[in-house]
């Protein structure tokens, strides 16, 4: 588990809201706000982290949690991903799409299955004009055991806010000024992995940090000179817009994952170190404050997240250098017998070695011969120890190959024991009781 900076250090970083674009969304105005959000889909218990978190901090900090869904990119269906075990034993990864109902295939599972049946009903029992809001609808059911619910707001949405436009009406104005300042912060902190926007002021023409949701199109990229002919309800801001509008108006403290806050290190106010923790969020700090002012008060951002494995073997999965060493030793053995801890047969070898190293011509044939004779000898001997390294090497590389599905962090967190998921909910929840 990973929260930065240390839970009782958090501090919400604004002393007055945005009445307007809080009500304009349906969000409480009479008390403080702890944002997090990701894209509509089932997420992984890393990401389910986040939402815990919010849950607690908003407890500590006497605050109300609020999910931001990022559905800019209007999505028709929704994957899941589970484990199911072939007929030889070996794991591998199965998708399906989210529907009323999922029949789990062969070999999975019955605890997954279980999970997969609560996605279902959590799905079928949601009705929404766009599959994103069915997909924060089903979320709300899947997490009702461990968080309750806290108002949602869809990124496609933002529009009906007045910070959105003001910053639109600013961006139509000067839209070299904004994509310059964009894009300086990209350059100045390439680690962050954020494309540039495109500017060619020779052409005055400038890509702006906006997605057109033409009704039944596709999103297409939005340029200055767009701008006058898309109504505002057909626009969203892309990510890093997207939650500059949230950190100036919409919350007192925002709660990435680590990619858009980075690693968060911590600063000397305790909050995640801006020049530090290299999530694109960063990139967002500098483009505001270069753009807007250097006053421009953000709401500060923190980091969570955490890495929980499905129970699928009672054995670990083996490293790439254990199933190396397991190879190397089950074909070393067969040449050295103190590989198997046999050490009279290995000081006879060692002593026809000496002989054939002191010897020259027929005589160092003859006891090259009489080592290979032993070791002939002594293998059909140890024949048993031997093929139980050979069958070792062989089953290290077999869950070798099983290691991707056995390590993977990324399965949706119903799938994941009730128990596993409440232990990580009394686990940020016990951080966040401590020296407050």
């Amino acid at each position: 588990m990973l929260i930065r900076p240390a839970a009782a250090r958090w501090a919400l970083g604004r002393a007055s809201p945005d009445v307007a674009s809080r009500r304009a969304l349906g969000l409480p105005t009479d008390r403080p706000i702890v944002m997090t959000g990701h894209q509509p889909e089932i997420w992984h218990p890393g990401i389910l982290a986040k939402y815990l978190a919010a849950e607690a901090a908003a407890r500590a900090l006497g605050a109300e949690p609020a999910w931001l869904v990022v559905d800019q990119e209007r999505p028709e269906s929704v994957s899941i991903r589970y484990p199911a075990r072939r007929e030889d034993g070996s794991w591998r990864a199965v998708t399906a799409t989210l529907a009323a109902s999922i029949e789990p295939e062969r070999g999975t599972p019955a605890e997954v299955a279980e999970g997969l049946a609560q996605i279902a009903q959590a799905w079928s029992r949601h009705d929404a004009p766009t599959v994103a809001a069915r997909v924060a609808g089903t979320l709300t059911d899947l997490m009702s055991p461990l968080v309750p619910r806290a108002p949602i707001i869809l990124a496609t949405d933002l529009h009906r806010t007045p910070i959105m436009a003001s910053l639109v009406a600013r961006m139509a104005r000067d839209p070299e000024a904004c994509v310059g300042a964009y894009n300086a912060a990209v350059a100045a902190h390439p680690a962050a992995g954020v494309r540039p926007l495109v500017a060619n002021p020779v052409q005055d023409r400038y890509e702006l940090p906006l997605w057109h949701l033409p009704p039944g199109a596709p999103r297409r990229h939005v340029h200055a000179e767009d701008l006058a002919s898309i109504p505002l309800h057909e626009l969203a801001p892309k990510a890093l817009l997207m939650t500059a509008i949230a950190r100036l108006s919409l919350c007192d403290l925002f709660i990435h994952g680590t990619g858009g806050g980075g690693g968060a290190a911590e600063g000397d106010d305790g909050h995640a170190g801006a020049s530090e923790h290299g999530g694109y969020d960063l990139v967002t700090d500098r483009w505001l404050g270069a753009w807007l002012g250097a006053d421009v008060a953000l709401a500060p951002v923190t980091v969570v997240t955490a890495t929980l494995r499905l129970p699928l073997s009672a054995e670990p999965a083996p490293t790439p250098a254990e199933a190396a060493r397991a190879r190397w030793l089950a074909h070393h053995a067969r040449h050295e017998p103190s590989a198997i801890g046999d050490d009279a047969a290995a000081a006879r070898k060692r002593a026809i070695v000496d002989r054939v190293r002191a010897s020259r011509g027929p005589d160092r044939r003859a006891a090259f011969r009489e080592m290979h004779a032993m070791l002939d000898d002594w293998r059909r001997a140890r024949a048993a120890d031997l093929a139980a390294l050979d069958a070792r090497a062989e089953s290290m590389r077999a869950r070798l190959a099983d290691s991707e599905v056995l390590m993977d962090r990324t399965w949706p967190f119903p799938l994941y024991p009730p128990t596993m998921l409440r232990d990580l909910q009394q686990q940020i929840r016990s951080e966040f009781g401590r020296d407050r």
